[in-house]
């Protein structure tokens, strides 16, 4: 057998690690043959070698010679008959440290361990290595007898010794320094050893500090509302905000007030308002003299005023008029939606002979036996040209309509009789909002306060009462949330996942198992049949 002249990296296989070392006196790997061999030492309490591979180091049909001392003998298998190492070299007394980033002591078997029971004296076994812990006097007999981060050992409760550290001489005598550096997710005992910046010592762990992340590094700001963001600045910080145009700004249908984005609060028209978003009435805008003063929701151009609602002073189609039945002009159907799944009308939408129809821009939420559909509502207009149902059509060209049409306000409308042609229109709601009973309603999302069934209609949900005087948009019980929607799951075999008092068993398949017969099926978290 050679002698072991080298250590050259630690490699992990199967949960366990592994340290490699060559014979040789050059302090590289002298392995001419087959014939000559390299052992492997195991830093866990595994005694067996399955398969040992990195980069174009081929291991895997290594050959198990013998177990002497905890060593283990095999032959590699040169790859393309040619020997290649790459390795770079670590000596023998940092290469366990180089792992855990603590004190170790050194490299014989009695600092590895599997349980307790390995461990001699006052060492405890924590992550498979023993480290120095302090006597509490407190009685045991499992770990959770004594409290977060301590261990049960000989019936009394133990404290592991801070280990953490950043150069040799922050160990106690014997030991040696595993890390130069305190990162994130190390333990610590004080702020003063975490060492990534802007991280401090939080049960005994080395963590980002409030408001900030770690980018792999270091921890970084979050950027608050108005502050540069994007891929060379920190993430913005406010709940419902995100990076436009390399400035922290509130999404959708939420307002900055202070520091945080929060939900539009829906006005009438003549009351005061700093946002569009704020005016519920279709056709509305709010009209300020200038963009940081207050002012109040109004009627947009070529609407007006009618029993506190904007009505559009006409309805355009391209060429000739919109359909008038008993006095008022027809609105039709062009597209209904159910489970984010949309359907083709029939009969055009209810447009008669000659006629189809026009979309208006928004959504309406229809109840159809006791739930709600989404409908795409529009005119009735000839059936020639598209052009935009309320107002003028923006300029924009054809070619461009999806990219400049200014989403907000406007929709870009292709007309499926006119392939290739598209106009800029106004449209009855800003962004996403539902058109409901000529007025506009924010979406709400899944847990948020409604106060009608119809805000939470996007979602699938139901407006119910969580507590007294309290709504929110909710799942049914035969329902559960999955990406933002309330879904029906079905098991891979279309069979019902377990129920319990008329609801879904949910389960979590590392913390909560099912029942016997049952399997937790991981993409719905439910407890489906085997």
């Amino acid at each position: 057998m050679y002698a072991l002249k080298k250590c050259k990296e630690i490699l992990t296989f199967d949960g366990e690690r592994y340290q490699v070392c060559f014979p040789g006196n050059s302090g590289q790997p002298d392995l001419p043959d087959n014939n000559k061999q390299a052992r492997c030492r195991l830093t866990a309490m595994q005694r067996h070698l399955k398969k040992c591979s990195r980069d174009n180091h081929d291991y895997a049909s290594g050959r198990r010679q013998h177990s002497e001392n905890g060593w283990v003998s095999f032959t590699p298998r040169r790859p393309g008959g040619q020997w290649v190492h790459s390795i770079p070299v670590l000596s023998s007394e940092r290469a366990l440290s180089a792992l855990t980033r603590e004190c170790v002591t050194s490299m014989n078997a009695s600092n590895v361990c599997v349980q307790q029971k390995d461990c001699e004296g006052r060492k405890v076994c924590v992550n498979n290595i023993c480290v120095r812990a302090k006597a509490l006097g407190k009685k045991c007999f499992v770990d959770n007898d004594c409290g977060y981060n301590r261990i049960c050992k000989y019936k009394i409760c133990w404290q592991p010794e801070d280990s953490s550290c950043y150069r040799d001489g922050d160990c106690p005598k014997g030991d040696t320094s595993a890390s130069q550096i305190g990162t994130i997710g190390q333990r610590c005992a004080s702020e003063g050893r975490c060492y990534t910046a802007n991280a401090f010592c939080l049960y005994n762990y080395c963590q980002c500090k409030p408001n900030s992340v770690y980018d792999g590094v270091k921890c970084i700001q979050l950027a608050e509302l108005g502050e540069p963001c994007g891929e060379e600045n920190a993430p913005c910080r406010a709940q419902n905000s995100k990076c436009i145009d390399g400035t922290c700004q509130c999404i959708q249908n939420y307002v900055l007030q202070g520091q945080e984005c929060k939900m539009v609060k829906k006005l009438d028209l003549g009351q005061f308002c700093m946002s569009d978003e704020q005016c519920a009435p279709s056709y509305s805008i709010c009209e300020r003299s200038a963009p940081n003063e207050q002012g109040r929701c109004a009627c947009r151009q070529q609407t007006a005023k009618q029993d506190n609602m904007c009505r559009p002073l006409a309805y355009n189609c391209l060429v000739g008029s919109a359909y008038i039945a008993d006095g008022k002009v027809k609105k039709c159907v062009v597209r209904q939606i159910k489970d984010e799944v949309s359907y083709p009308v029939t009969d055009k939408g209810g447009c008669p002979e000659n006629y189809y129809c026009v979309s208006m821009g928004s959504l309406s939420a229809k109840e159809l036996k006791g739930s709600y559909i989404l409908e795409e509502i529009g005119i009735c207009c000839p059936e020639i040209t598209p052009t935009c149902p309320v107002g003028e059509p923006e300029p924009v060209a054809a070619n461009y309509c999806e990219s400049e049409c200014p989403k907000k306000t406007h929709f870009c409308l292709k007309d499926e009789n006119m392939v290739g042609v598209a106009t800029c229109c106004l449209k009855p709601c800003l962004w996403n909002n539902v058109y409901i009973n000529k007025s506009c309603t924010v979406p709400l999302r899944i847990g948020e306060a409604c106060e009608k069934q119809s805000e939470c209609v996007l979602n699938n949900a139901n407006c119910e009462e969580v507590e007294k005087g309290v709504q929110v948009c909710a799942c049914s019980k035969r329902d559960i949330e999955f990406k933002g929607k309330c879904i029906e799951p079905k098991c891979p075999s279309q069979r019902q996942p377990l129920m319990s008092n008329g609801q879904i068993v949910r389960c979590n398949p590392y913390t909560a198992p099912c029942k016997s017969i049952y399997r937790c099926d991981e993409k719905y978290g439910i407890c489906c049949p085997r």
